[in-house]
């Protein structure tokens, strides 16, 4: 397999942090659905929308 210069992969990590498309993945209990959500806004170049937080105040009820 081959390898990338430590150079190249140092340039596309700054550069996708500079862009804002660098992307980490850390442990969630509802980590499935955040990754689906990820992967659907990596594909479409849409901004991480899913994770901005839910403000209660603004939350609508629902009907029971």
């Amino acid at each position: 397999m081959p390898e990338a210069p430590l150079s190249e992969v140092a340039d596309l990590c700054i550069r996708g942090i500079r862009d804002d498309l660098f992307w980490a993945t850390y442990p969630l209990d509802d980590m499935m659905r955040k990754l689906d959500e990820r992967h659907t806004s990596m594909k479409d170049l849409t901004p991480p929308e899913y994770l901005r937080e839910v403000s209660l105040m603004s939350a609508v009820k629902e009907d029971d």
